[in-house]
């Protein structure tokens, strides 16, 4: 999965809808909730990486031990060590190590006045590893020994690294299931148990205000909008389609036909989507 798409805090959640392939208009959709938790272990390592006399055509090499005694081995790689065309730095990633499921790679380059230049971030897998993962830097080697002043201070290269491995799943499991109605104790847990932390409160409040707004839907209290698509009718309120939309806040801002006839006529938008 892209990781664009994942928010930075790991957390990612899935909606995924399900409905039966043949139901008679008398049967009553069933609504259940199912809250699941997965959890990846991970490790994170971050370093500096300084490598002397890189104007000379050596091989330096890092051994990278993270503390689940997985061991990884890294080598500065040029156009003579790599038998390629083009003079880009490049990492070269070793590991054997079974117990290894993927290992992301981010490096950046620190340039003389402080400054951290962007190298690239790359994912691999176990047989990748195996065989020599290679991360490709954008900057050539000529290029960083044409300007030593700036990318090589007193004959140094250096590089910022971040590395994360992960080594399988942690915890797997079906906490809850709610059926057509919200729970009034979300976590309950004993007094044994540790208390939620922060970041769990504020997901918990964030899935609270999910919740209202669904039920300020169904029941479409205080609606003061219709939605009309090519085949449905959809009472709406403003205040949340202006929160959630950049088109709609510009419509209820101006005194466009919308607004004075509280009806906005959407046909090519898809009643699924709303």
């Amino acid at each position: 999965m892209n990781e664009n798409v994942v928010p930075s805090y790991g957390l990612l959640k899935i909606l995924v809808t399900i409905w039966k392939r043949k139901r008679t208009d008398s049967e009553t959709i069933k609504e259940e909730t199912f809250f699941a938790r997965t959890v990846v272990e991970i490790e994170r390592k971050s370093f500096i990486w300084d490598i002397h006399y890189f104007s000379l055509d050596k091989n330096p090499s890092f051994i990278l031990c993270f503390p689940s005694n997985i061991v990884m081995k890294l080598n500065l790689l040029f156009e003579e060590n790599c038998k390629l065309d083009d003079d880009k730095i490049r990492v070269r990633i070793t590991s054997s190590d079974q117990n290894l499921k993927s290992f992301t790679f981010q490096c950046e380059l620190f340039e003389a006045p402080g400054n951290e230049l962007v190298c690239g971030r790359q994912e691999f897998w176990p047989d990748d590893l195996q065989e020599g993962g290679m991360f490709t830097s954008p900057y050539a080697r000529q290029e960083l020994m044409e300007n030593k002043m700036k990318y090589l201070p007193n004959g140094v290269l250096s590089l910022k690294c971040d590395c994360v491995i992960a080594m399988g799943i942690g915890y797997n499991k079906i906490e809850s299931v709610n059926s057509g109605f919200s729970p009034l104790i979300r976590h309950p847990y004993s007094v044994n148990e540790r208390k939620p932390d922060a970041e769990e409160n504020e997901l918990d409040t964030s899935s609270d205000l999910k919740d209202d707004l669904k039920t300020l839907y169904r029941k479409s209290a205080l609606s003061d909008m219709k939605i009309l698509t090519a085949t449905e009718t959809f009472l709406a309120h403003t205040q949340v389609l202006a929160a959630r939309s950049p088109v709609f806040r510009a419509i209820f801002s101006t005194n466009m036909k919308e607004r004075t006839k509280e009806c906005a006529d959407i046909p090519d938008l898809d009643s699924n989507t709303v």
